[in-house]
Order: structure tokens, then sequence, then C-alpha cells
């Protein structure tokens, strides 16, 4: 058997893989692939520090390649580790153990954690998960981060307050948090009428106020066909821990 590395993380091992509807059969007398024994060591796992996820892959055709991702105590997923490339040349491997090495930040969050493995053997059609063997477990972190709050929004100024119809306007949203993604992270911007069409509204990269404080100015376009009355602007910002909350403020848009 040849051992190869990998980054990874622990547990419980669940056997699933669900074809996706629109995804062709698989060839006659095909199995799935399998993956056993997944385990992570050491637990609890320690944010910044290197861990270990372990696990024997079984097909009766060849292990052909691999896919490991997290799922945060908040349900952020992540791919904290580096996979391995199987050897493609010589005899199929049909049972390979591997050792995948992993690392969480040092600013994850502590709880619960899922890690998913799946195996593919190369046979079947791969999309969204079909054809492969997959299991799941869960590991402790400790000694990272307790942060599970959004960013705050100190500040939300609309210039002007009472947009004119068919023009454009701005605007300028300051957020706090303890732990901002720099240059800022996933950022959502738009507004919407009653009849809940959207318009998006650009920005260019945040100002950084200080290390716990972002600016941005946005730019949301005019619409000359949009009839004066009320409207809703959204904006959502998320920090590195994925945590995120909408924004919302009523404005009125008015007639030239």
């Amino acid at each position: 058997m040849k051992r190869w590395m990998v980054p990874a993380m622990a547990g419980v091992v669940v056997l699933l893989g669900t074809a996706g509807a629109c995804d062709p059969p698989p060839p006659p007398g095909w199995v799935r692939p399998e993956v056993q024994d997944l385990t992570v060591s050491p637990t609890p796992v320690v944010p910044g520090e290197p861990f270990t996820l372990s696990a024997t892959l079984v097909d009766d055709h060849q292990v052909a390649w691999i896919d490991v991702w997290f799922r945060s105590p908040t349900g952020r997923e992540s791919r904290p580790c580096e996979l391995p490339a199987f050897d493609s040349e010589g005899d199929p491997q049909t049972r390979v153990d591997v050792a995948v090495p992993c690392q969480l930040p040092e600013f994850a969050l502590n709880g619960t954690w899922t890690v998913v493995m799946n195996v593919y053997d190369g046979e079947t059609f791969t999309g969204h998960g079909a054809g492969a063997g997959q299991a799941v477990t869960t590991f402790e972190a400790l000694g990272g981060s307790n942060d599970d709050e959004p960013p705050v929004v100190e500040a939300f100024t609309i210039d002007p307050a009472s947009p004119i119809q068919g023009q454009p306007f701005t605007v300028t949203v300051r957020v706090s948090d303890d732990h901002l993604v720099t240059p800022s992270g996933y950022v959502v911007m738009n507004y919407s009428n009653t009849h809940l069409r959207r318009w998006d509204c650009e920005s260019g990269p945040a100002e950084q106020l200080s290390p716990t404080q972002q600016e941005f100015v946005f730019t949301c376009p005019g619409v000359p066909e949009l009839a004066a009355g009320p409207y809703n602007a959204r904006f959502a910002l998320s920090d590195v821990n994925g945590n995120s909350r909408p924004h919302t403020a009523a404005f009125d848009i008015v007639d030239p």
C-alpha cells in the first residue's frame, strides 16, 4: 500500500453519495468507491497548528482522486488542506492510505467542525458529487476565536438623502469588526423597489480607517424608468470567519 500526504480533518465515518438528477447512469457493474476509517489527529484541533486527516480509500477499479472540505460551527465552508496527486502510471491503485496535512487559520472559530472527504474512481460522471464515495466526521477546535458576530454597521448614509428619479446616487457605509478581511472580502450593496426588482451598486476598494474599521463608497445607478416612491437599500459584508448579517435602510426616490 502507498501512503500519500494530504491536508485534512477528523472523526466519525458515514458513507454517502447521490448522483444528480441530470447525471448519466454509471457504467454496468459499477461499484461506488469507499472512504474508510476517516480520523483526525491530534484532537482537539488548535487553529494555527497542523493536524492530519487519515483515511483508507478503496475501489474495485482504481482510486483516482479525492476532495476534502470543512464546515465551520457557523456553516461557512472552506478547503484548508492540500490534496494529493495519485500515481496514474503503472498498476491501478485499488487501496490507498492517505495522511492529509491540514491547518486552520489562527482566527478560526472554536467549536464543532465538520469535515467531508469524497473519493472518485474516474469511471463515472463526478459533477455535484456524483460517482463519489463519501465519509463525514466531526472534530472540536480549541484555542482559536469565539467571534461569531457579524461586522457592525456604524454609519449608513445615502446622498442625496432622497435620490432624484433617473439620477445616480451614492451610499457611504462605515463598518467595524475585530476580524475584518483586508482587503475587504464578500460585500453586497443593492437597492430594490416594492416590486422586488433589484439594482446593484458598485464600489472601489474599501478605505481602511483603522485595524477594525472600513469605509465603502458605493455608486448606485439611476434608472430613468423608475417611478418615484419608496425603495430599500441592502448591504452585507462578511468577516474572516464568514459572519455576515444584512443591513437594510428605507429611502424615497423623488421626482425631478
